[in-house]
C-alpha cells in the first residue's frame, strides 16, 4: 500500500472542492460560493509565491499579514 503525502491532503487548493461541496450543502448563494472560492485561491497564490506554507495546518496569522 502506498503512502499519501499529508501535505498534499492539507493543501488549500486540494481542500477547495470539499469546501465547495460544504458551502453548497449549506445552501449559500452561488455568487457567495464563487466569491469565497476566489478569495481562497488568491490566498493560496499569495502564500505560494514567496514560499510560505499552503497547508491549512501550517498557515499562521503572521503569514497573510506579511
Amino acid at each position: 500500500m502506498g503512502t499519501t503525502d499529508s501535505r498534499l491532503i492539507d493543501d488549500l487548493e486540494t481542500l477547495l472542492p470539499s469546501w465547495q461541496r460544504h458551502l453548497r450543502a449549506a445552501n449559500l448563494f452561488p455568487r457567495t460560493i464563487t466569491a469565497y472560492l476566489s478569495t481562497a485561491r488568491t490566498l493560496a497564490r499569495f502564500l505560494r509565491v514567496p514560499g510560505m506554507p499552503t497547508a491549512a495546518s501550517g498557515i499562521r496569522r503572521e503569514h497573510p499579514q506579511r
